[in-house]
């Protein structure tokens, strides 16, 4: 099931019967039995509970060891469903309102890798989620030395359980926030300055790092205005207010000029250089996301327990991790894992009674062979 995820993207789970009776696969694993009600039975004995701890306690030491703190990104994304049990509720992101479930993933800031997953109730906003995900990463050993997070799990509450934990983080704040508007009032005058000027990649950034008190502990701000989104943000903003035809000009003027603003919250000092780079490895998560998604069967859910959905989850999981895994196998080749998979589905092999001859491979499977340092073998004996 974890090779038909990674190898038959544009396949659903219940015609993995027929990709197994044309692959490889069939010669080895002989005895699997992929038809929709085994699948099922297999997602939930996957989404057994006590297997998947000792699942998680392997592949936790595996990659991060228990001896070694570990930095990690946390975030979410909504999996839509209309299945009947407690996990789906409803939800609105962005004026959209649908039924779903929570995911929750946590990656490695220093590997990339996905460490850990966990779920909740559609309904759950990211605020409540925080303290639960970091105590079940302990109870796995892991210590975490970093979090990096979104806005969404800014609060009085987290932070302090943050600090009496040891924890250096990053957040960004949401600009209803009265520290956010306290800030913006205070710094936005002089902003677009020489002396804050900041590259990050092809974008402008002016940042200004002010120190701070996050609930009488010292911190650090960084309040920033990204040129490229200003300008963006000031165009859509203003011809809306012209189309209106009723905007005061004072308000417009206020709100255009905090538009490109962000602001992040930090416990540590880090140069203005350096904190957009930290930050914004939270895109880790979102290319995992988008890759679940999209390429590892993660939705539609069509799961009728929290057993086959943990089971589901976790095959997910697998994939993804398989699939950097690959990735950065391949890093320097020119080829992403995606595009080897869908290369070596090229490559055809004729089937006797007493081997498999290989068929001749191109320039392309040539390339991510030699990369590899792999040798492609004339055939494959079969006793």
């Amino acid at each position: 099931m974890l090779a038909h995820r990674l190898l038959d993207v544009d396949s659903a789970s219940r015609y993995a019967q027929e990709w197994w009776e044309g692959s490889y696969a069939r010669f080895l694993y002989p005895k699997a039995a992929l038809h929709s009600q085994r699948l099922s039975e297999f997602l939930s004995m996957l989404g057994e509970e006590s297997g998947q701890r000792e699942f998680f306690k392997a592949y936790i030491t595996h990659l991060v060891g228990r001896q070694h703190g570990s930095g990690v990104l946390i975030d979410s994304t909504g999996l839509p469903n209309d299945i009947h049990f407690p996990l789906t509720a409803t939800n609105s992101h962005n004026g959209v309102i649908s039924n779903e479930t929570r995911l929750i993933f946590v990656i490695d800031r220093h590997t990339s890798m996905p460490i850990y997953f966990r779920y909740a109730a559609g309904n759950t906003v990211d605020v409540a989620t925080l303290k639960a995900t970091l105590l079940e990463l302990a109870a796995y050993g892991v210590k975490v030395n970093y979090v990096v997070v979104d806005a969404g799990y800014y609060s009085e509450k987290n932070i302090r359980d943050m600090q009496a934990a040891g924890i250096p983080f990053i957040v960004r704040l949401v600009p209803n926030r009265k520290i956010y508007k306290d800030l913006a009032a205070e710094h936005i005058d002089g902003l677009e300055d020489a002396k804050y000027m900041v590259r990050y990649g092809q974008r402008l950034v002016f940042i200004k790092q002010v120190p701070v008190s996050l609930f009488g502990k010292a911190g650090f701000a960084y309040i920033a205005v990204d040129m490229d989104r200003k300008h963006d943000e000031i165009r859509r903003y203003a011809l809306s207010a012209l189309d209106d035809g009723d905007v005061p000009d004072d308000k417009i003027n206020a709100e255009m000029r905090t538009k490109g603003m962000f602001i992040l919250l930090s416990a540590q000092n880090i140069s203005c250089d350096e904190i957009l780079p930290v930050y914004y490895e939270r895109e880790k998560i979102e290319q995992i996301f988008d890759f679940s998604k999209n390429n590892a069967d993660l939705l539609p859910l069509r799961l009728y327990s929290e057993e086959a959905l943990r089971g589901h989850l976790l095959l997910s999981f697998l994939a993804s991790a398989a699939y950097l895994t690959c990735d950065k196998m391949l890093e320097g080749s020119g080829e992403c894992a995606m595009q080897s998979f869908h290369t070596f589905r090229n490559l055809k092999c004729k089937v006797f009674d007493d081997k498999i001859v290989v068929q001749e491979s191109n320039k392309k499977m040539n390339d991510v062979l030699h990369h590899l340092k792999l040798i492609l073998p004339s055939y494959i004996s079969l006793w």
